[in-house]
């Protein structure tokens, strides 16, 4: 490893992780063999649209032609609030309203939606850092969408191997009937999995988003018992393009964006997620209403189920309690093969509400651990803090491999 010294302004040592990354990446080696994976059967995965590269991060996701196909978009516009007006109104029906504050659940755990080769070895290796090296007792749901992502001998080998750890197909969960259907695929499916937890307070973790340390004091935190809700920041902000707050959603419900500050502006960072769905019962569904109306719409203003989470507080009344830890992400890196200052990227740093490494999400698809591959990522390197300056200067060619001048 460089000294700090040789390296340039900006850069240190990663030193809070590599020695876990590495003893994870060794428990991995036995995965495939163990599970068939990686071989000529292949586990599909219609979950792991995250794990494809993007050719250019300014660029829109592109929206499904279905089910409003042939509206136009003043007829389009006038479904949703419909739709909207209608929610409204199941929302405060007593009976609803009892029925969902009356439901019955575990109290805390965590969700990691995942499925098919690549996602089930990152969760295989996410559960092994917290039971084995972490020591964390959390029950653990693992969600997958149907037997093309998951089979006997793999559901058998996870339960077997951990404690309290259970594997649920989503594609069985029943419909909520009040919310208009779709396809449950690619995020859509992410944000079922939030909305079929049977935890109140759910941590919902990225299978490619690594804890580093027991999160179960995350629960605990001033910050999650006022609010009920810890997110954290992107480094990506408005004025970049495709990036940052989805004021056109906004202003489709007749919304002002809430302003609580540069962080939540500029978007979120959706490798994690804490929620208390028994206080945030209706937000969850509003948050179900916007997936819902994503792919064919909304997700054109905004990037997904993360700023969905956003828009679902507001539409819940509820922008107040929206709360996102206030330190900057920093960029994990490893050298790069050319000169001393290029480097490859690794993941994205994340800190808890103290300011401490919290969570390292390997964001992007050569980060993340792959049954066929090698694991050759290993973090040596971190930046500073990155806010807006700092992220455009590391990223001057956003979606290229960074190329670290001095941050």
């Amino acid at each position: 490893m460089l000294k700090e010294k040789q390296l340039p302004a900006g850069l240190a040592p990663f030193e809070n992780v590599p020695s876990s990354l590495v003893r994870a990446a060794n428990q991995t080696q036995a995965l495939p063999s163990a599970l068939g994976l990686g071989s000529s059967r292949k586990l599909s995965s219609t979950t792991s649209q995250s794990n494809r590269k993007r050719k250019g991060r300014g660029k829109r996701p592109k929206i499904m032609d279905e089910p409003y196909a042939g509206l136009t978009e003043e007829q389009w516009t006038a479904r949703v609030i419909q739709a909207r007006s209608r929610l409204e109104d199941i929302l405060s029906h007593p009976t609803f309203r009892k029925r969902q504050e009356g439901k019955q659940r575990r109290p805390r755990g965590i969700v990691i939606p995942a499925g098919g080769n690549v996602l089930l070895t990152n969760a295989f290796m996410v559960i092994s850092v917290l039971r084995e090296m972490h020591r964390c007792t959390l029950p653990i749901e693992v969600f997958y969408n149907g037997a093309r992502e998951m089979d006997e001998k793999t559901n058998h080998y996870f339960e077997s191997r951990f404690k309290n750890v259970t594997l649920f197909d989503l594609s069985t969960a029943p419909y909520p009937s009040h919310h208009r259907r779709i396809p449950i695929d690619h995020y859509t499916f992410k944000a079922y999995a939030f909305y079929h937890s049977s935890f109140d307070q759910v941590l919902l973790l990225d299978a490619d988003s690594i804890p580093l340390r027991d999160p179960e004091y995350l629960y605990d935190t001033p910050q999650f018992l006022e609010a009920g809700h810890l997110n954290w920041p992107d480094w990506w902000y408005d004025n970049l393009p495709g990036f940052g707050w989805p004021l056109e959603a906004y202003a489709l419900f007749g919304l002002a964006p809430p302003q609580m500050g540069p962080h939540v502006l500029q978007g979120s960072e959706a490798g994690q997620t804490l929620l208390d769905r028994r206080r945030h019962w209706e937000v969850l569904e509003w948050y179900w209403f916007a997936n819902t109306h994503g792919p064919d719409g909304l997700y054109k203003w905004m990037w997904y189920d993360k700023e969905a989470l956003q828009l679902a507080f507001s539409l819940a009344g509820r922008a107040d309690l929206y709360h996102q830890v206030t330190r900057y992400p920093r960029e994990a890196l490893c050298k790069g093969p050319a000169t001393l200052r290029e480097y490859a990227h690794v993941g994205i740093l994340q800190h808890d509400p103290y300011g401490r490494p919290a969570f390292l999400h390997q964001a992007g698809s050569l980060q993340k651990f792959d049954p066929s591959k090698d694991f050759p990522y290993q973090p040596n390197f971190v930046s500073v803090p990155l806010n807006q300056l700092r992220a455009i200067k590391l990223f001057p060619d956003a979606g290229a491999q960074p190329k670290v001048q001095g941050i």
